[in-house]
């Protein structure tokens, strides 16, 4: 394990620095054990109610539930009004999906330090967990008249701009959170999503790409990439039968659907069975099925091979 004594006096460095720098990296297991040893060795009029705070958070992330609810408890009997210790409480109350309670702890936490930029972008955020775009994106506007180099914020904002239906405000606000710091994973798949939604499905990419560079666990930002490329093959084919065969297949396919459908009728109303029509309309059902199908196999395949390999071609930067 590599060493993180303070160089210029000696002294340990602080256990949540420590611990930070193992959860950033997915060490969680290492993060609860320096932690743990820590509060093992805290003095009685100083039991580290931060540390406990974190250690939920850390143990959360490693699937023991019960035990980080007791150490949250634990941080907040020790703490109730420490700005930190609640604003990890209001993180862990957001991932178990309660808002209305980590809006509460994140309120103390301001109560406490009015001013800090982390505090009122993790309230923007619970706002806009509810849907409340309004609130959300005034509290991040709040935060960046304090911080305006906060990339979080910009993203908060972006986000909460193009909830409310702000579409070249919110793109310039995520195109400056990813100016700001290239690894806001979030930021760069709210412009893919953008891109996608704007049918620029080269752009989409790019952006979702960058999205799981940024953080290879964004599942959503995966499931953008395969959608974009399914939507690329489908137009691609498109394109390259010049539009002919698509109006032709619909065509068809609605021709025959009425057949059927009138076929049905009739044998319903001779008292006849309709098994028949029914089993040709679930197979013309089952074609259109396949079709669709493979190609979504196939833009999976594509995006797995991309993610595998890196890709030089970068969306647009903004500037």
């Amino acid at each position: 394990m590599p060493s993180y004594d303070d160089e210029e006096d000696g002294r340990p460095a602080d256990i949540i620095e420590i611990a930070r720098r193992h959860y950033e990296r997915g060490r969680y297991r290492e993060a609860i054990r320096e932690l743990r040893a820590a509060i093992a060795r805290a003095a009685p009029d100083d039991p580290l109610p931060a540390a406990h705070a974190v250690l939920a958070l850390c143990l959360r992330r490693s699937g023991e539930e019960r035990e980080a609810g007791r150490e949250l408890v634990r941080a907040l009997t020790l703490a109730p009004r420490d700005p930190f210790v609640n604003f990890i409480a209001g993180h862990v109350c957001l991932e178990c999906g309660d808002p209305a309670r980590a809006e509460e702890h994140f309120l103390t936490s301001l109560d406490v330090a009015p001013r800090d930029d982390d505090y009122l972008r993790m309230l923007a955020v619970c706002h806009s967990f509810r849907g409340q775009y309004a609130d959300a994106l005034e509290v991040a506007r709040r935060g960046l008249e304090i911080n305006p180099g906060s990339a979080g914020l910009w993203k908060v904002a972006g986000i909460c701009e193009h909830g409310l239906g702000m579409r070249e405000e919110s793109r310039r606000s995520l195109l400056t959170a990813v100016r700001l710091d290239e690894t806001e994973a979030e930021a760069h798949h709210a412009l893919g999503l953008q891109s996608l939604e704007a049918d620029r499905l080269d752009e989409a990419a790019g952006w979702f790409r960058r999205a799981l560079k940024a953080n290879p666990g964004l599942s959503a930002s995966r499931r953008g990439l395969v959608w974009t490329h399914f939507s690329q093959i489908v137009r691609d084919e498109s394109d390259r039968a010049e539009g002919a065969w698509p109006a032709i297949l619909t065509a068809g396919i609605v021709g025959v659907v009425l057949v059927f459908a009138v076929l049905i009728a009739a044998e319903a109303l001779a008292g006849r069975s309709i098994l028949g029509g029914v089993a040709g309309l679930g197979a013309i059902a089952g074609a259109v099925a396949a079709y669709y199908g493979s190609r979504f196999l196939i833009a999976r395949r594509r995006a797995s091979r991309e993610l595998k390999t890196p890709d030089p071609r970068k969306p647009e930067s903004g500037k």
